[in-house]
């Protein structure tokens, strides 16, 4: 497998120290944290089997170099420009983790129309800080979409698995979520500038659709109470 954006190379190291991957290549963009990384693979003795190399996205991968490629602590928008200049090379490798640190909704919309099926997700709390993890493989994006009473477009935000399945840590996210969007649109709509008040309003629908989502896919009781 192969660890994006490795860092400090602590989730290839746990990987290997726990046995569930026999080895792991890991890549960073930026030579100082592959040090670090590199640093901490010989303080653990695994060197032998976590190969860093440096490079940008998927460059450092030779395709179908890897069964498994993990993409974890960037932005959703990055991972998704990642995807889209790995080109061809990116149906090589069968499966993908990512946990991005912004909403998963820009990589659940790129794999809808790039080939890439949503196989699972969830959604985990650590920290004081909800994270959603959206694994994918080869097959048809738009399969996990299909019977839902939703639009593609809405189920991008929730997550079709997720909502046919809902969670106690999914509904405690958007529980925290919604409020929050509430709050900060009831602020925006009383702008004093124009644009403000057109932002409030288009966040204010878009609380609208997601609630009405839930509450068409029999989870919003779960998210809010009966």
């Amino acid at each position: 497998m192969a660890d994006i954006g490795t860092d400090h190379g602590q989730l290839a190291i746990l990987l290997v120290a726990s046995g569930k991957s026999p080895s792991v290549i890991a890549t960073d963009l930026r030579p100082g944290p592959l040090e670090a990384a590199r640093a901490n693979v010989v303080r653990h003795g695994l060197l032998d089997r976590i190969e860093l190399r440096l490079g940008d996205g998927l460059s450092p991968l030779r395709p179908g170099e890897v069964d498994v490629v993990v993409v974890a602590g960037l932005g959703a928008e990055r991972i998704v420009a990642m995807l889209k200049a790995a080109g061809e090379k990116r149906a090589t490798y069968p499966l993908w983790v990512f946990q991005p640190q912004t909403p998963a909704r820009p990589l659940r919309a790129f794999g809808y129309g790039a080939g890439m099926e949503l196989w699972a997700e969830d959604v985990v709390r650590a920290g004081g800080r909800s994270y959603e993890i959206v694994a994918f493989r080869r097959g048809d994006g738009r399969a996990p979409y299909a019977g839902l009473p939703v639009p593609p477009e809405v189920a991008f935000w929730l997550g079709p698995h997720l909502l046919r399945r809902p969670t106690e840590a999914f509904c405690a996210h958007w529980r925290r979520e919604l409020a929050r969007w509430e709050r900060l649109a009831a602020a925006l709509r009383s702008a004093p500038s124009a644009a403000g008040r057109v932002k409030g309003e288009s966040l204010a629908a878009r609380i609208a659709r997601l609630q009405a989502a839930l509450r068409v896919c029999g989870g919003i009781d779960a998210v809010f109470g009966p």
